[in-house]
């Protein structure tokens, strides 16, 4: 009787054996004439029989799992080194069904695509948990012995992601309240030894949630019948409830690292009202809310999938309203639209954030609830004082240094203008300016750009050698009050620096009105030459020049005969231009827009004089201007000696 059963069983392996190498190993994405393996819900748990029963169906697998043999081990570990994780493997013993120990009856495996950490005896058995990646479809469990399988039952039972209200919430289909589920394995009838059960983790274990399981077989050809995985590796979940003991667990990763929304989400604010020193935004100020997604040790985290501001007003303003943050997925965001202001309201606010899964929500976590009253703030702190007692005003390079010298041809200066105080803003800010170049003076008001409600500055232009810049700021808070600061001036003097790069030059284009001895703003003109021409408009301060390719800096030309056109109240002046290697070439187009005395008998230059005849047009000119221009040229050149010494 024993030949016989021994034959059978010799027979059956043989049959796996070729059956593997016919089909490949019996592993996800193989197929089989026996059909596809699946996760089925048993209606009632217990053992059940597989002869006759189709495939389960409840929820569809990749493919058969693998059924090759491994490695045989020993389920004993050495003892673990002090400062390192503590493993605990599945046993991989070779299987031997004669015996109420079940790792030595049977050969238990796991197949989890993508991670070998996790796969064959790497599962890890109870104390110790397996950590699932988020977006995995799915693993295989096997079973081999030596003897026909009869049956294999796996009960599973679980948590989802807790909520404030409820901290062991049950999962859905697989509660720990009750009765767990118990599911019957598929036995492979070509290949009764072994049985396989497909853990389909995107349909039935979402996201966040902490799955316990077991495993226990029955088998009418050894003894005992029925063996089970807890009779070795036995624990009971940490949670009320639970009536079942578990060999194995696995939480699928969600996106949090913890339940606590503050250990997974930084709230800043702006201005601050969630932690101190509070600044309560003031009447016309919106409140802007950036969230940080922090992982442990103050590292930064994952995405954040989504999030919700939700916030109530009562005062000026009443009702519930919500904001959504974006972009979606990412460590940092914003609300997507501004809050406020609501002037006078009392405003209570909170932030929820989750993971969207099959369309719905889960692993939601929730802020701290929030609550602030929109200020009365706004004005300058010392509005008895001056602008720079009120404010931080910086320039680069700076030119607010003591001992400070001039600068090189060409250097622009960025004035900016902060002011700390968070729920203080600025409502308008100006440059006041008097840009002075050979006895030409351009004055105005250019205002200052906005960098955030607390922040302005404006970029001055580079200037040509030989000029100067006075200038002022003015600056408004919310509620109209002006503050100015005290006025600075400097200096241009030498040559660009650093050069123009490989012997090219650069052009600096300035046009004096010598009726009322200003310089124009604003106005456009055209370098050209035979193969290439530029236009640009020059800047309100008083002078022109080329922008490079990108919008900033300059641009750089290299030696040769050029073409200057210049516009002027509607007028167009063309001159030629000659531009030396490395040279910087400073021109002043003059013009008249009425009537003027003359101070001296001289001449201008030639390049001056051709300037001059094409503004005829323009208005009367005669003689006298070019003995005006002459001699002022004299004048200011002799002051900025004097200057300079």
């Amino acid at each position: 009787m024993r030949r016989r059963y021994s034959l059978a069983v010799a027979l059956a392996m043989v049959g796996l054996l070729l059956l593997m190498g016919v089909g490949g190993s019996l592993s996800p994405g193989a197929s089989s004439s026996a059909g596809t393996a699946a996760l089925s819900a048993a209606e009632s748990p217990g053992l059940v029989t597989s002869a006759g029963l189709p495939p389960p169906s409840l929820a569809s697998a990749p493919g058969l799992p693998s059924t090759a043999s491994h490695p045989v081990g020993t389920s004993d570990s050495a003892p673990p080194v002090p400062g390192t994780p503590v493993r605990c493997p599945t046993p991989q013993n070779a299987p031997d069904w004669n015996s109420a120990s079940f790792f030595n009856d049977v050969l238990v495996s796991f197949n989890v695509p993508g991670e070998a950490n996790l796969s064959q005896g790497n599962f890890q058995t109870v104390p110790c948990t397996n950590v699932l990646p988020t977006y995995l479809n799915g693993f295989w469990m096997n079973v081999t012995t030596n003897v026909p399988i009869l049956a294999g039952i796996v009960t599973i039972w679980g948590i989802a992601w807790p909520t404030p209200s409820q901290a062991y919430p049950p999962l859905p289909g697989f509660s720990y309240q009750g009765t767990p589920v118990s599911l019957p394995m598929y036995v492979n009838p070509s290949a009764p030894e072994s049985a396989a059960f497909y853990f389909n983790i995107y349909k039935y274990f979402v996201p966040g949630s902490s799955v316990w399981f077991n495993v226990s077989l029955q088998s009418q050809y050894a003894a005992p019948s029925v063996i089970s995985s807890t009779s070795e590796y036995s624990e009971p979940a940490p949670y009320p409830g639970i009536p079942a003991n578990a060999s194995w667990e696995f939480q699928v990763q969600g996106p949090w690292w913890s339940t606590n929304f503050s250990n997974d989400i930084h709230i800043v604010t702006t201005p601050s009202v969630t932690s101190p020193p509070y600044y309560p935004p003031n009447p016309v100020q919106s409140m802007g809310i950036m969230l940080e997604s922090t992982g442990p040790n103050g590292r930064l985290g994952p995405g954040i999938p989504e999030a919700l501001l939700t916030f109530n007003l009562t005062g000026n303003f009443t009702g519930t309203y919500s904001i959504s943050f974006s972009p979606v997925n990412h460590t940092f965001e914003n609300l997507s639209a501004a809050l406020g202001p609501y002037p006078d309201t009392h405003v209570t606010f909170n932030i929820s954030a989750w993971m969207v899964w099959r369309g719905g929500e889960i692993d939601p976590i929730f802020s701290p609830t929030y609550n602030f009253t929109w200020g009365s703030a706004g004005a300058w702190p010392n509005r008895s004082q001056g602008l720079a007692e009120n404010a931080q005003i910086t320039a680069s390079p700076n030119i607010f240094a003591p001992g400070a010298g001039p600068l090189a041809s060409g250097q622009s200066v960025n004035i900016s203008l902060h002011e700390p105080m968070p729920n203080v803003t600025i409502s308008q800010a100006v440059v006041h300016f008097a840009y002075a170049y050979q006895g030409g003076v351009a004055q105005g008001n250019v205002p200052m750009l906005f960098a955030s409600p607390n922040t302005t500055y404006y970029v001055l232009p580079g200037l040509p050698s030989g000029a100067s810049l006075e200038f002022s700021l003015l600056a408004k808070d919310v509620y109209g009050d002006a503050l100015t600061s005290g006025n600075t001036t400097y200096y241009v003097v030498g040559p660009p620096s650093p050069a123009p790069p490989n012997g090219t030059g650069l052009v600096f284009v300035q046009a004096e009105d010598l009726s009322t001895l200003t310089l124009a703003t604003g106005f456009t003109f055209t370098l050209s030459n035979r193969s290439w021409s530029e236009t640009t408009v020059a800047s309100p301060v008083g002078v022109g020049s080329l922008s490079g390719p990108s919008g900033t800096g300059y641009l750089f030309l290299f030696p040769g005969s050029y073409t200057l056109s210049v516009t002027l109240d509607g007028h167009r002046i063309s001159v030629p231009l000659t531009l030396d290697s490395g040279g910087v070439v400073s021109v002043v187009i003059p013009y008249a827009t009425g009537t003027f005395s003359a101070t001296s008998t001289t001449y201008l230059p030639i390049l001056s004089v051709g300037i001059v005849l094409g503004l005829v047009a323009l208005a009367l000119i005669t003689i006298p201007l070019f003995r005006m221009y002459r001699s002022r040229r004299a004048q200011v050149e002799a002051e900025q000696k004097r200057i300079t010494l």
